[in-house]
C-alpha cells in the first residue's frame, strides 16, 4: 500500500526501500466492467471499486445470488482494490484500501461450496468501517452453499429433461480415436475397454473419463460434485459442458466430436477433429 500511495502522488515507478514497481500500472483501471454511476473496472489482475458498490467482479458467490450486497457508505465513499482467487485445493480474497493503508488478507486451504474469503472479507469491512447497512454474511454464506450444493442435481435434471427418446449409438469402435483441434494443442483421446468408451484429455493417465451414452452419437461424463472434487476439478454448472456430441460424414464413420468448454462462447462448442492412422491403443 506504501508503494502504490507512494507511486501515484510522485509519478515514479518505484519506491525506495520498497520492492514493488510499476504499481500505478497494476492497479490502474482498463476496462469498465459494468454502467454504473461510481467507478466499477478491471486493472492488472485487480477489480476495482468505488464504494458504495458491490463486489463481485472475481468471486464464486456472484453466481450463486440474485444480488450481491451493497458494501460501503455514501457518505463516505471510498475506493477498494480486490482479487479473488480460486484453484482446487484453496480459496482467497485480497481487499486493498489505498485512502485508509487499510489490507484485508484471506487465505482458505479447502473447496468450499462457495466463496468463504469472500464473504468473511465483506464481513470484515462491514465492521471495519461502520457501514450503515449490516448484511447476515453468515445467513448468506449458508445460503449459497445450498445453492451450490444443489447445481449438478440440477444439470443432471436438465439432462434427463433435454434427452427425449434416446436412439441408438453407433457401434462403439467407430467413436474410437484421436481428435485434435485445428492447431492440435489439444487432444482428446477416445478409447473402448469391454463394451465401455473412455475419455482421455491431453494424454495424461489422471485425466480418464467413462463415457455414458446420452443419446444418438451424444455422450455424457457428468460426475457428482464430490467426484469433480476429488478428481481436481472445479464444479461446471452447465449442462452443455457434460456432453460430448460425435459427428459422422456418412453412416460408416466418425469424423469429428464437439465440446461445449465454454458456454458463452458462440458456435458448437470446440471443434475437434478425428486423426486417421493414429495408434489407438489404451492409455
Amino acid at each position: 500500500m506504501k508503494a502504490a500511495n507512494d507511486q501515484f502522488a510522485s509519478g515514479k515507478t518505484s519506491t525506495q526501500g520498497l520492492p514493488l514497481k510499476q504499481v500505478p500500472q497494476l492497479l490502474s483501471s482498463n476496462i469498465r466492467t459494468a454502467p454504473r454511476l461510481r467507478e466499477q473496472s478491471y486493472a492488472c489482475g485487480w477489480a476495482r471499486v468505488q464504494l458504495p458498490g458491490i463486489l463481485a467482479e472475481t468471486s464464486l458467490n456472484q453466481a450463486l445470488m440474485a444480488a450481491m450486497p451493497i458494501m460501503g457508505n455514501s457518505e463516505h465513499p471510498r475506493l477498494v482494490v480486490y482479487h479473488h482467487g480460486m484453484l482446487v485445493g484453496f480459496n482467497n480474497g485480497v481487499y486493498l484500501f489505498p485512502e485508509t493503508d487499510t489490507a484485508i488478507v484471506l487465505l482458505s486451504n479447502a473447496v468450499a461450496l462457495n466463496d468463504g474469503p469472500g464473504w468473511i472479507g465483506h464481513l470484515i469491512m462491514q465492521a471495519l468501517f461502520n457501514d450503515p447497512v449490516k448484511y447476515d454474511f453468515v445467513q448468506l454464506a449458508k445460503d449459497t452453499a445450498n445453492t451450490a450444493r444443489n447445481v449438478i442435481p440440477a444439470v443432471e435434471a436438465q439432462l434427463e429433461k433435454e434427452r427425449g427418446n434416446v436412439a441408438a449409438p453407433k457401434s462403439l469402435h467407430k467413436y474410437v480415436g484421436k481428435y485434435y483441434n485445428k492447431v492440435k494443442t489439444f487432444c482428446m483421446h477416445i478409447t473402448e475397454k469391454e463394451g465401455v468408451l473412455w475419455m482421455n484429455l491431453q494424454g495424461h493417465e489422471v485425466e480418464n473419463y467413462q463415457l455414458h451414452h446420452y443419446t444418438g452419437d451424444e455422450f455424457s461424463w457428468l460426475m457428482t460434485r464430490n467426484e469433480q472434487i476429488k478428481r481436481g476439478r472445479n464444479p461446471i454448472g452447465y449442462a452443455e459442458y457434460w456432453k460430448i456430441r460425435f459427428v459422422s460424414e456418412n453412416e460408416d464413420d466418425v469424423s469429428k466430436l464437439f465440446w461445449v468448454i465454454e458456454k458463452d462462447l458462440p458456435g458448437e462448442g470446440m471443434e475437434l477433429t478425428k486423426e486417421h492412422n493414429e495408434n489407438h491403443s489404451e492409455l
